[in-house]
């Protein structure tokens, strides 16, 4: 059998196949990616309650071994919202709980299909889909056939991945400060008191050693730092600031690390 969901007698919500379709236009779909269907899997599952970010970052990535942002959970949650206004539904009943997390509050119900309907076969094939362009999918281009990439590619690459960053870090900062209130305390380390987005106490303080070492950075009098690390892409940063990130006047510097210094991720 598999467990789908129906939300406000209109729209049906399947996990395993990550699609929202409208119950009496079965043309009108959606598909989720994996992160966000799984966010929303957790929301529908416990509906009216709130989920944390830690929690929803707990089940969806980090158990799966991965490490992210809560830029990156933000990013899954606008997701869910113009998947769910592509199909019609209110994307305000997905609501943000500030400093804590987010809830659903709808009617759900539950239903367990046979295993012989293959509900999700024939709107993946669809040759007409009016709700496609809201349809919140990333395209993947294909990759270069050469086996030698010419050098300047490489180097464009490489900026576009640095600019990237230092843009996410930038939203993090400027747009969503309050995102760092689920870090973890960490301790004071090198005369900076650190926060961690990962609650591994151990495991934090060696990264952040790490990091430190290979950059020689020193911590300002009184000074606080935002550690973020992910162990898939190899890729760690630092949000150091001269006193806590939500004051006025605070005066912060990321840093963004790739590379060797992450292989004992």
């Amino acid at each position: 059998m598999k467990r789908v969901f129906v939300i406000n007698h209109s729209v049906r919500f399947d996990p395993l196949s990550r699609m929202l379709v409208v119950l009496d236009r079965p043309e009108v779909m959606v598909q989720l990616h994996t992160p966000a269907s799984e966010c929303l899997r957790l929301l529908v599952s416990h509906n009216g309650e709130t989920l944390t970010h830690q929690f929803l970052s707990e089940e969806v990535w980090e158990k799966k071994g991965s490490y992210v942002t809560a830029n990156s959970l933000y990013q899954n949650i606008a997701a869910i919202r113009r998947g769910l206004k592509a199909v019609g539904l209110d994307e305000t009943m997905l609501k943000t709980i500030p400093k804590t997390g987010f809830q659903i509050y709808a009617s759900i119900e539950e239903e367990d299909l046979p295993p012989v309907i293959k509900e999700s076969s024939a709107p993946l094939s669809a040759p007409e889909n009016k709700a496609e362009p809201l349809t919140p999918r990333r395209v993947i281009q294909p990759m270069l056939s050469h086996s030698k990439m010419p050098i300047k590619i490489l180097y464009l690459a490489i900026f576009v991945i640095f600019i990237s960053g230092s843009f996410l870090l930038y939203q993090q900062i400027t747009l969503n400060r309050y995102h760092f209130d689920s870090y973890t305390h960490i301790g004071l380390i090198n005369k900076c008191d650190v926060y961690s987005y990962y609650s591994g106490k151990e495991k934090s303080t060696d990264i952040f050693n790490a990091l430190i070492k290979s950059s020689s950075l020193t911590c300002p009098m009184g000074g606080k730092a935002w550690l973020t690390f992910n162990a898939n892409y190899r890729m760690s940063s630092i949000v150091m600031c001269d006193q806590n990130i939500d004051k006025d006047g605070v005066n912060c510097k990321s840093y963004i690390y790739s590379g060797d210094v992450n292989e004992k991720l």
